[in-house]
């Protein structure tokens, strides 16, 4: 599914129009608004203030209802988007290539130039939705181990951003959600709260995040070869059954992504299983051993997991001192 969320005329507007995330990309890419962005880039900082304030603008994370106040949210999208300023990164000398780099970080669906021209917004799924401050907390202190900073700001879901123009951006669209929560931990009693990174079983989390990369793997797999996997029967219940209790709402578009394989279910029914299955109880255990077995018996595998033990091998395959050098 394309995530939907609001867009506004300008930033004092309280009559939004849906936009899906797809759309939005392109018209950064494709120069909807270069005429406004190039004038905004070649004014005075005094100048661009003004401007900015007639340029249209997004909740990213977040459908809305009027204007763009924790009481407007109508849904959340499923995304959040990062802020990365200049002005935090001066001692950072190759903060320019962030864009380059973003293909790198394995959860990161979109990166392009502000709307100014000198930081860059960065959009990432998120797995668990009603916990996005603590989501976007836990993606905030995984960057700033590396030097980077994310304003802070992003993580209010109504957070507004600016549209833009950039030609060459960053795009990848099947990008897995982010799995972790930053969790405040005391070492003991006496000692003050530190941050961790946890979710309610971090090891689940951790496999499912293995699990969502896989089960894509052989989606992937299975379009590429034409290959028919879902049967619109029995099986196609338990794997509805299985992604939404392992994958959540972020699940949703890989079973849209299984039903396509056989070409006979709607698009509706395909939501009706899902939301049925997803508010079914849980007993017995999900599991996906079924889509894995569909795949098996149709010649689709996917490579082994690497067996890195850090979060921060994990999102970052490039290294601390490669992503952001002082």
């Amino acid at each position: 599914m394309d995530p939907k969320f609001s867009y506004y005329p300008t930033i004092a507007s309280k009559a939004p129009k849906a936009i899906t995330e797809s759309k939005f990309y392109q018209l950064i890419e494709n120069g909807f608004w270069r005429d406004k962005i190039e004038q905004l880039r070649a004014a005075s900082k005094e100048d661009q203030k003004e401007l900015k304030g007639h340029l249209p603008c997004v909740t990213t994370s977040a459908l809305c209802n009027g204007g763009h106040q924790a009481s407007n949210v109508v849904s959340h999208s499923g995304l959040l988007c990062l802020d990365f300023d200049k002005g935090d990164h001066l001692n950072v000398k190759n903060f320019s290539q962030l864009k380059e780099m973003a293909r790198f970080i394995p959860y990161v669906r979109f990166c392009a130039l502000s709307c100014r021209g000198e930081g860059f917004f960065m959009v990432i799924a998120l797995e668990r939705t009603e916990r996005h401050s603590e989501q976007a907390r836990a993606i905030a202190s995984v960057f700033a181990k590396i030097g980077l900073k994310a304003d802070p700001t992003c993580c209010d879901i109504t957070r507004t951003r600016f549209v833009s123009y950039d030609p060459h951006p960053y795009c990848n669209l099947t990008a897995p959600p982010f799995p972790y929560i930053l969790d405040l931990m005391p070492k003991t009693s006496s000692e003050p709260m530190r941050p961790t990174m946890a979710t309610a079983s971090q090891a689940r989390a951790r496999d499912e995040g293995e699990e969502w990369r896989n089960v894509n793997k052989c989606l992937d797999e299975a379009e590429r070869r034409g290959v028919k996997l879902c049967d619109c029967h029995s099986s196609y219940y338990k794997v509805a059954y299985a992604f939404s209790h392992r994958f959540g709402e972020s699940g949703r578009a890989l079973f849209h992504r299984y039903c396509a394989t056989c070409g006979g279910c709607t698009e509706a029914k395909c939501n009706r299983t899902y939301n049925y299955q997803m508010n079914a109880r849980a007993s017995p255990e999900p599991t996906l051993a079924t889509f894995f077995g569909i795949c098996k018996a149709k010649a689709i595998t996917y490579a082994k997991p690497s067996n890195r033990q850090s979060i921060i091998d994990e999102l970052f395959t490039l290294g601390q001192t490669s992503i952001a050098q002082p």
